[in-house]
C-alpha cells in the first residue's frame, strides 16, 4: 500500500522556473487502498478530468482538474463504482461517497470549480465581481477504501493577450474541494484540492503586458485533507493559489494582491513571476499579502504613483516578502518613505518623485536622476546626485549620512533647509565628497528673525571635499547667500549686503524702494530698523509684495484719475453744446432759443424767441488702466452732479456757464486700501454755430481734494495703515469743429475734430499712521493734451434724436505717472515709482439719445467710451434741459 499524489500541487509548479506550460491548480489525488493508488488529480486551467481509481480494487476517485473538470470515478473490488462529481461552470459537485460504510468501493473524486471567464479572454477590465468557482468534495470510501480527492478551486481570471488589463473590483479565485476520507485498515484520505490562481496571465511571447489593480485579487483557499482510520493514512492537503501568475508582466498595485490561505495558516504568493523582463509597482494604498518572487532573480521592483507611503526595506531580499527583485526605482510624483534596516547589497534608481529615507541601507547604492528627490535622516551607501536631480536631507533640519562616497553631478541640486536659529541640514559623508562644475545649492530658509549675518555648516566629508558649487541661490528674497570650503566642510553664509534689497526685487519700482533701503541699511534705527529685519525673513514671493506694499504705488495713479473725472465733465458739458447745432444728441426738436419745433426759425419766427436754457446732468463712470511688468492695474469709478445754463446772443452764438461735483474711487491690483477724491468744478463752455460749421469750446477749473488709505502688510509684523490728504488744482480746456452733411432727410454725418487739454498740479503731503513707513509725497503734475478725429452720425425718427460717435484719439502729453517719495525712516532718500501707464491711442465710440419730454424740456443720455489694448474709460450722462 502507499500513497501517491501522481502530480505535483501548483505550488511545486511555481517553483519551477522552466515551467514548460501555464501554471495550473490541481485536484486532488485519490486516497490509494491496498495495492492500488489513487487515481490522479486533474490538471490544467482548462479542466482535466480526474483519473478514475482503478476498477479492479478499491483505489480512490481522481480529483477532478480547475476550470471545471469532472471528478474521477472510486473504484471497488468488484468492478462497481462511485461516480466522481461534475465539474462546473460555477463550483464542482462533490464526488459520491460509497454507498455504504461495508462496500469495498473508493470515493468519488470532487468536481473542479469553473474559471471566472471560462477558458480565458484576451484582456480584462473589470470593475465588479469575477469568482472562480470552488472545488468539489471527495467522497467518503467504503470499508477499507480510499477517499476521494479534491476538486481544484476555478481560477478568477485568465488572461490570454498582451493588451493592458485592469481591476478596480474584485477577482476571487476559487478554494480547492476537501478530500474524502479512507476508511478502515487499508483506506487512505483523499488529497485535498488545490486553491485556484487569482489572475493568470498566458502570455507566451515577449512583450510585456501591464496589469493595474486598484481593487482586490485573490487566490483561492487551499482544500483539507480527508482523515483515515489509520493516522498515518491521512490524505494530503492541498496548495492555496497563487494572487498572480505570469511572465513578461508589469503588476502596478495601489488595492490589495493576495494569495490564498493555506491549511493551518500562511498563505500562498502574493505574486509569482514565471519568466522574461518583470515589473512590481507599488502606488499608496498597496497591501500586499503573500510573497512576490521573480523566479528569474531579475526582476524590476518600483515605488510610484502620486501620493505619499513608506515601505519596511526589511521586507526586501531572498528570504523576505520582496524576493528575486535586482533593479530598485522610485517613480511617480509621490514621496515614499523607506523605514528599517536593510544593509544588503542594493542599488536604487530615483528616477522621479521623492524617495525619504529614514532607515539604514548601507550596503545600497543611491543614483538620483532628473525629477528625482532624495531626502531623509537615515544611513546610505555611496551617493550620487546626476544632472535635474535633487538631494536635501529634509525639511526639520536632519543630517543624511552616506556610507562611502558622494558624487554632486554638473547640473544636479542640492537644498539644504535652514532656519533663523542657525539650525540647518547637512550630508556627512566617511568618504570623498566631489562636487562637479554646474552643479547648484539651493537654500530652503524657513520663515523667522534672522540675523544679518548667519553660517551654517551644510556638508561634510571625512575623506575630504574635492570641487565647488558653481551657483548659490535662496529663498530669501533679501538676504544673500554665499558658500566657503574648507578641506572636508562646505560653509553656507546668509549675509545682508549692500545691495541685498536691490537683489530681491523684480520691477523698476521695486528696485528703486529697495536701493533707498540698502542706502539707509547700516543706520536704520527703531522702527524702521524692525522693518529692515522683518524684511530679511521673507522668501523671494514674500520679498517683493512687500516692496510693492511700501512703495506707495497707488498714490501715482491720482493724476490719471483725475485727469478721467475730468474728462468726465467735459463731456457731459459737450453734450449740451452739441445740442446747440444737432450734433451728437443734439437734434433740432428743442433747439435753444428756437420758438419752432423743427428748429428751422431764426429769431424773427417768434415775437419772444427763447433766449434762456438751463440742464442739469448726472454724470457717472468707470475704467481701468492696464499694467505692465513694473506697475500693476488700476481701476477707478466715478458719480456725481453738473448743472448750467446758457444764454442765446444769436441764432449763431451762445455761451454758458456751470459747475459741478464729482467724486471717485481708485483700486490697484495687488495692493490693499484705496484711494478717494471729490473734485468740484465751474467752467465757461460757448458755441458758435453759423450753419453746418460748429465751433465748440470751453474752460474750466477743478479744486480736488485727493486722499489715499494704504494698506501695508509685512509678515511678521502688525498690519499698518497710511492715510494721506492732499489737494489739486486743475485747469481744463476743450475744444472741437465740425461739419453737417446730410446723407438722406433726417440722417446725417458731421465729420468733427477736438483738441482737448488737463494740467492738474497736486500738493505735496505726508502721511500718518504707518510710523517709519509713512510717505512723504513730493508735489507732481499730471498733463494730458488728446486730439480726437471722427464722425457724429444722428438721426430722427417722430420726437427722439439718436447719435453715434466713432473716432480714433490720441495723447500727446508724457503718459508717465511717477511719483516722489521718501521713508519717514529714511528722510532724504527719495525715490520714484510710477503708476499705470495710459495707452496714447484709443478708439472712441459713443451712443447718444434725446427726446422732448414736455413744452420746452427735453431728456437726454449719453455714453462715452475711449477703449485701447487692455484699458478703457466710460462715462454716462443722464441729465434734463429746459429753455425759455
Amino acid at each position: 500500500m502507499h500513497r501517491n499524489r501522481l502530480l505535483p500541487s501548483v505550488a511545486a509548479v511555481l517553483l519551477t522556473a522552466s515551467m514548460p506550460a501555464p501554471a495550473s491548480a490541481d485536484g486532488g489525488a485519490g486516497g490509494a487502498s491496498t495495492g492500488y493508488s489513487g487515481g490522479a488529480g486533474g490538471t490544467g486551467y482548462g479542466g482535466a478530468a480526474g483519473q478514475n481509481g482503478p476498477g479492479a480494487g478499491a483505489g480512490g476517485g481522481g480529483g477532478g482538474g480547475a476550470g471545471g473538470g469532472t471528478g474521477g470515478a472510486g473504484g471497488g473490488w468488484s468492478g462497481a463504482t462511485s461516480p466522481g462529481g461534475a465539474g462546473g461552470s460555477s463550483s464542482g459537485s462533490n464526488g459520491q461517497d460509497a454507498p455504504n460504510a461495508r462496500a469495498l468501493i473508493g470515493g468519488g473524486g470532487g468536481g473542479g470549480g469553473g474559471n471566472g471567464n471560462g477558458a480565458g479572454t484576451a484582456t480584462v477590465a473589470n470593475s465588479g465581481t469575477m469568482t472562480g468557482g470552488s472545488g468539489g468534495r471527495g467522497g467518503n470510501g467504503g470499508d477499507e477504501s480510499g477517499g476521494g480527492g479534491g476538486g481544484a478551486g476555478g481560477y478568477g481570471a485568465i488572461v490570454t493577450g498582451t493588451a493592458a488589463s485592469s481591476n478596480s473590483g474584485t477577482i476571487q479565485a476559487g478554494a480547492g474541494g476537501a478530500g474524502g476520507a479512507g476508511r478502515a485498515s487499508t483506506g487512505h484520505g483523499g488529497n485535498g484540492g488545490d486553491g485556484g490562481i487569482g489572475v493568470l496571465f498566458t502570455n507566451s511571447s515577449a512583450t510585456v503586458v501591464t496589469f493595474t489593480n486598484t481593487g482586490t485579487v485573490s487566490g483561492g483557499d487551499a482544500g483539507a485533507a480527508g482523515g483515515a482510520d489509520v493516522s498515518s493514512q491521512h490524505g494530503s492537503n492541498g496548495a492555496a493559489g497563487v494572487g498572480i501568475v505570469g511572465k513578461n508582466l508589469t503588476v502596478i498595485n495601489s488595492g490589495t494582491i493576495a494569495g490564498g490561505t493555506n491549511v493551518g495558516g500562511g498563505s500562498a504568493n502574493a505574486v509569482t513571476f514565471t519568466g522574461g523582463n518583470n515589473t512590481l509597482q507599488l502606488r499608496a494604498g498597496s497591501t500586499v499579502t503573500g510573497n512576490v518572487v521573480d523566479q528569474t532573480g531579475n526582476g524590476t521592483f518600483q515605488l510610484g504613483g502620486s501620493s505619499s507611503s513608506s515601505l519596511a526595506v526589511s521586507t526586501i531580499g531572498a528570504a523576505a516578502q520582496y524576493q528575486g527583485f535586482s533593479t530598485f526605482q522610485s517613480v511617480g510624483s509621490g514621496t515614499w518613505t523607506l523605514t528599517g534596516t536593510n544593509n544588503s547589497t542594493m542599488s536604487w534608481a530615483v528616477n522621479s518623485g521623492s524617495l525619504l529615507v529614514n532607515g539604514s541601507m548601507t550596503g545600497t547604492n543611491f543614483t538620483v536622476n532628473s525629477g528625482g528627490l532624495l531626502s531623509g535622516s537615515g544611513t546610505i551607501g555611496s551617493t550620487t546626485v546626476n544632472s535635474g536631480g535633487t538631494v536635501q536631507p529634509g525639511d526639520t533640519y536632519v543630517t543624511l549620512n552616506i556610507v562611502g562616497a558622494f558624487t554632486q553631478g554638473s547640473g544636479s541640486t542640492y537644498a539644504p533647509s535652514v532656519n533663523a536659529a542657525g539650525q540647518s541640514d547637512r550630508i556627512n559623508v566617511t568618504g570623498t565628497a566631489t562636487i562637479q562644475t554646474g552643479a547648484t545649492v539651493s537654500v530652503q530658509a524657513a520663515s523667522g528673525s534672522y540675523a544679518r549675518n548667519t553660517t551654517y555648516t551644510i556638508l561634510t566629508a571625512t575623506g575630504g571635499v574635492t570641487g565647488t558649487y558653481s551657483r548659490v541661490t535662496s529663498n530669501l528674497a533679501f538676504l544673500t547667500p554665499s558658500l566657503s570650503y574648507d578641506t572636508d566642510n562646505v560653509y553656507l553664509t546668509l549675509l545682508s549686503s549692500g545691495t541685498s534689497f536691490r537683489s530681491g526685487a523684480r520691477t523698476g519700482n521695486q528696485f528703486a524702494v529697495g536701493a533707498v533701503l540698502d542706502r539707509q541699511n547700516a543706520g536704520a534705527t527703531g522702527d524702521f530698523a524692525t522693518v529692515l529685519n522683518a524684511l530679511y525673513a521673507l522668501d523671494t514671493v514674500q520679498g517683493p509684495k512687500a516692496l510693492d506694499a511700501i512703495s506707495g504705488q497707488p498714490i501715482a495713479n491720482f493724476g490719471t484719475t483725475n485727469a478721467a473725472m475730468s474728462s468726465a465733465v467735459m463731456n457731459t458739458i459737450g453734450n449740451t453744446l452739441a445740442s446747440f447745432h444737432g450734433g451728437m444728441s443734439g437734434g433740432s426738436h428743442v433747439a435753444m432759443a428756437n420758438g419752432g419745433a423743427d428748429g428751422s426759425c431764426d429769431f424773427t419766427c417768434d415775437a419772444d424767441p427763447q433766449k434762456y436754457g438751463a440742464w442739469i446732468s448726472g454724470v457717472g463712470g468707470m475704467g481701468s488702466v492696464l499694467g505692465n511688468t513694473n506697475s500693476a492695474t488700476l481701476t477707478y469709478s466715478m458719480g456725481g452732479t453738473a448743472v448750467g445754463a446758457d444764454y442765446a446772443f444769436s441764432q449763431q452764438f451762445k455761451l454758458g456757464i456751470g459747475a459741478s461735483y464729482v467724486g471717485g474711487t481708485q483700486w490697484v491690483n495687488g495692493f490693499s486700501g484705496n484711494s478717494t477724491s471729490d473734485a468740484v468744478s465751474g467752467f465757461l463752455y460757448a458755441s458758435y454755430d453759423p450753419g453746418k460749421l460748429y465751433v465748440d469750446g470751453m474752460a474750466g477749473y477743478t479744486y480736488a481734494n485727493n486722499r489715499s488709505n494704504r494698506s501695508i502688510v509685512i509678515p511678521g509684523l502688525a498690519p499698518r495703515i497710511a492715510i494721506g490728504s492732499t489737494v489739486a488744482n486743475q485747469f481744463m480746456a476743450q475744444l472741437e469743429t465740425g461739419y453737417k452733411v446730410d446723407l438722406i432727410p433726417a440722417l446725417a454725418a458731421t465729420p468733427f475734430a477736438r483738441l482737448q487739454g488737463s494740467t492738474t498740479s497736486q500738493n505735496g503731503f505726508t502721511e500718518s499712521g504707518a510710523d517709519s513707513l509713512n510717505l512723504a509725497v513730493a508735489g507732481q503734475t499730471t498733463n494730458s493734451l488728446r486730439t480726437t478725429l471722427g464722425a457724429d452720425f444722428s438721426a430722427s425718427i417722430a420726437h427722439m434724436d439718436f447719435d453715434v460717435r466713432l473716432g480714433w484719439e490720441h495723447e500727446n502729453a508724457d503718459t508717465g505717472r511717477p511719483m516722489t517719495a521718501s521713508f519717514a525712516g529714511a528722510p532724504g532718500n527719495a525715490f520714484t515709482v510710477y503708476g499705470a501707464t495710459p495707452q496714447r491711442d484709443s478708439a472712441v465710440v459713443g451712443f447718444a439719445f434725446k427726446t422732448v419730454i414736455a413744452e420746452a424740456t427735453e431728456l437726454y443720455a449719453r455714453y462715452d467710451g475711449e477703449i485701447s489694448v487692455g484699458s478703457n474709460n466710460n462715462a454716462f450722462t443722464l441729465g434734463l434741459r429746459m429753455t425759455w
